[in-house]
């Protein structure tokens, strides 16, 4: 006899833990986007002023 019950609670801890490996992963890459944005406007600008 399948308990259908566990199979829901494995799945449903499955989900979040996959969900906060998302969420994670997508702040890191957040981040990371925002610090490359930040150094290419700061290198950009270094580059402006030299000129």
């Amino acid at each position: 006899m399948i308990h259908f019950e566990n199979i829901g609670n494995n799945l449903d801890a499955s989900i979040a833990k996959t969900n906060m490996i998302m969420l994670k992963t997508m702040k890191l890459f957040n981040e990371g986007s925002a610090q490359t944005v930040k150094n290419t406007v700061t290198s950009v600008g270094n580059q402006s002023d030299t000129k």
